[in-house]
């Protein structure tokens, strides 16, 4: 087998993880325009027409089955695969609704993108700013792991609230009252609540 030389071994691993890193902040950018996006064609759009244009970006910028399996924690094991793929819908339903409500006014918002840092087990740390008017901001954190050759947001802090932790903290409760059947009622109600709230000005 051929030996290279530790110098040129060290320069391409410098080379190769920047550029395996460099690209961490695509599924970012993409989601921040695509809301962006949302808030300029907001409540007076029709819903199934922002509906069709935000979807498609946010199931590829989140990793919707990877955040199904942490939301539902030590349940989700006890879930049959019909199951499991019953909830990762609604879940992701209940986000692009979320988003859809919650984004639907624009008055020159801007978001920017200001840092990325490595983390533990090969994930990366995107941080994040909106811009809302000429003095007040809202950080964001978005931690994202590399599956199938590409970055994919995993989790999103915003002003260091952890929507996951949150959600995971109300899911267990759920489950350890009802199980399944309370939990899909409930995540089918708060979707048509965000669905409503997205039709309706602030």
């Amino acid at each position: 087998m051929k030996r290279f030389p530790l110098a040129a071994l060290l320069m391409l691993w410098a080379v190769a993880i920047p550029a395996q890193k460099v690209d961490a902040d695509t599924p970012v950018q993409a989601l921040q325009e695509a809301l962006i996006h949302s808030m300029k064609h907001g409540y007076q759009s029709a819903y199934a027409k922002r509906y069709q244009a935000l979807a498609p970006v946010l199931r590829r910028s989140l990793d919707f089955p990877f955040i199904a399996r942490l939301v539902t924690g030590r349940h989700w094991r006890t879930l049959s695969a019909e199951q499991q793929q019953q909830f990762t819908h609604a879940f992701a339903e209940l986000s692009i609704a979320t988003y859809l409500g919650q984004f639907k006014n624009y008055s020159g918002e801007r978001f920017e993108i200001t840092g990325m840092a490595p983390e533990r087990g090969g994930r990366m740390k995107v941080d994040s700013l909106l811009h809302i008017g000429a003095q007040e901001t809202v950080s964001f954190e978005y931690h994202l792991h590399r599956t199938q050759g590409r970055w994919s947001i995993i989790n999103i802090l915003a002003e260091g609230v952890s929507d996951l932790a949150l959600k995971r903290a109300e899911y267990n409760r759920i489950f350890k009252d009802g199980g399944l059947a309370s939990l899909m009622p409930r995540l089918k109600k708060q979707t048509r609540e965000y669905e409503a709230q997205a039709l309706l000005p602030d």
